[in-house]
């Protein structure tokens, strides 16, 4: 094969790729299948995200059946590991797996033959990134069988990437809530732990170890910051958040006027679970009826000692407000009427 000398290549890169002042993450990650067309590869296919590498040297065909393709970086201020990673979905055989750098300062290509097919060291990455951070390397395959890249890493291990999912199975307290982080990413290796803090107070409540998924109950009301961390083999670790709120129980009022209203115990026995408050008034003739006149506490229709006893059935111990129709001495009249509940 003709390669073009480093500089050779990176006049024909410029002219897609504009320069930039730094790098992030994503920028020293290249998938299999983004080789540069910058100089054509030759036997490699690209296969969804990946790199299908078909080389069919034989003794008589020399390097014309020589699967490569060329990968291009920009790594401005580069100051990781010098380090390659790579990912195989099918590997090829040891020996038949090299590695070319663009030695910038030679303007030359070194050759590695990379035996150790999950990585490989960089002596004097220096000379490799010229002075606008530019990285290229070629990946070569020998022999007959196929092989496919993933995808290659420049730098130490990269730390996964956590995303996370609320479930809630409802909207008020008691809330049971799903959690759900498996689409968290560990692009260069796999995820090994979860960590989970349900109430974002900085303590982690539990650990899944490799169950992306976990249920809470949240028992109190309240606006929270739930957040997972997940943490791959290498101890590098990421987290993220969401909010969550959670809402109060149903709160129902109990207004037992006879005056206008519904009967008090069809009222207690339709929602008694849920009443918070009593608003307490009598009345003299049918309490159902709309020609019914008010009367003191105790002294009308209402039947309060059954409506207390519904009450206590279903554990009541909020507050009653004693009404007063609008008497002549109604701090006389409530006095009586809050000594009648406490008799009853």
């Amino acid at each position: 094969m003709q390669l073009p000398t480093p500089h050779e290549l990176l006049a024909l890169i410029a002219e897609t790729s504009p320069k930039q002042a730094s790098f992030n993450e994503q920028d020293r990650i290249r998938f299999g299948r983004e080789f540069s067309d910058a100089w054509p590869a030759q036997q490699v296919q690209r296969e969804d995200d990946a790199a299908h590498f078909t080389p069919s040297i034989t003794g008589s065909t020399g390097l014309m059946g020589l699967a490569y393709a060329l990968y291009y970086f920009l790594l401005p201020g580069f100051d990781d590991l010098p380090l390659l990673t790579f990912q195989w979905q099918a590997p090829p055989p040891q020996g038949c797996f090299w590695v070319g750098l663009a030695d910038f300062d030679t303007n030359c290509w070194r050759w590695f033959d990379c035996r150790d097919l999950d990585s490989m060291n960089i002596f004097w990455m220096s000379r490799h990134l010229d002075p606008d951070g530019s990285f290229l390397m070629v990946l070569a395959a020998t022999g007959t069988t196929p092989s496919t890249l993933q995808w290659l890493r420049v730098g130490g291990n990269a730390p996964p990437l956590a995303k996370l999912t609320l479930l809630p199975q409802g909207d008020s307290a008691p809330l049971i809530v799903g959690f759900d982080a498996s689409a968290s990413v560990d692009l260069d290796g796999v995820i090994t732990h979860y960590s989970w803090d349900f109430d974002g107070d900085g303590l982690y409540d539990e650990h899944t170890l490799d169950t992306p998924s976990t249920i809470h109950t949240y028992e109190e009301p309240g606006v929270y910051q739930p957040l997972v961390m997940v943490q791959d083999a290498h101890v590098a670790c990421s987290t993220t958040s969401a909010e969550l709120t959670v809402g109060g129980p149903p709160v129902a009022v109990l207004d037992a006027d006879p005056l206008d209203g519904y009967a008090p115990l069809e009222v207690t026995a339709a929602v008694g679970p849920s009443i918070l408050h009593v608003h307490a008034t009598d009345a003299a003739g049918q309490t159902s009826s709309p020609y019914s006149s008010s009367a003191a506490l105790g002294e009308g229709a209402a039947d309060f000692p059954a409506l207390l006893g519904a009450l206590e059935e279903h554990g009541y111990n909020g507050y009653f407000t004693v009404g007063c129709q609008g008497r002549d001495e109604p701090n006389h009249e409530i006095g009586q009427a809050i000594g009648y509940l406490r008799a009853i």
